[in-house]
């Protein structure tokens, strides 16, 4: 068995971006030291990271235009709607609403950081 290690993401602001996982997803932020000149920032998601590193350029494709690479990240939430509600009352930019794809399982979409593109799915019961 393999376990994910992590995700490298390039963004243009590694504290902006590193802050918005933290607000939404709480997310640990992890001190990482500028490389090359370039600011850095680490996010530890249980025994998960995503490495953030400074990158001058544009975002990435808008949403369901990727054919190739990252397509989307996805967080398990306790409450869907509700943090739906909180995105949007902070504009963050929702791409597609919750819906209920099957029995206690609901799913939505917005729009991250560089136009990363975010899965929402609501935990088991059980967890």
């Amino acid at each position: 068995m393999s376990v994910l290690d992590h995700i490298h993401y390039y963004t243009s602001d590694p504290d902006k971006t590193a802050a918005w996982f933290q607000t939404y997803f709480g997310a640990e932020i992890v001190a990482a030291p500028p490389r090359n000149g370039l600011r850095r920032a680490n996010l530890r998601f249980g025994e998960t990271m995503i490495f953030l590193s400074e990158r001058a350029g544009t975002p990435g494709p808008a949403l369901g235009d990727s054919e190739l690479g990252l397509n989307h990240l996805a967080f398990k939430v306790r409450d869907v709607d509700g943090l739906i509600a909180r995105m949007r009352a902070d504009g963050v930019e929702i791409s597609s609403e919750p819906v209920t794809s099957r029995p206690g399982i609901r799913g939505a979409y917005v729009r991250g950081p560089e136009n990363v593109r975010i899965e929402l799915s609501t935990l088991p019961p059980s967890t």
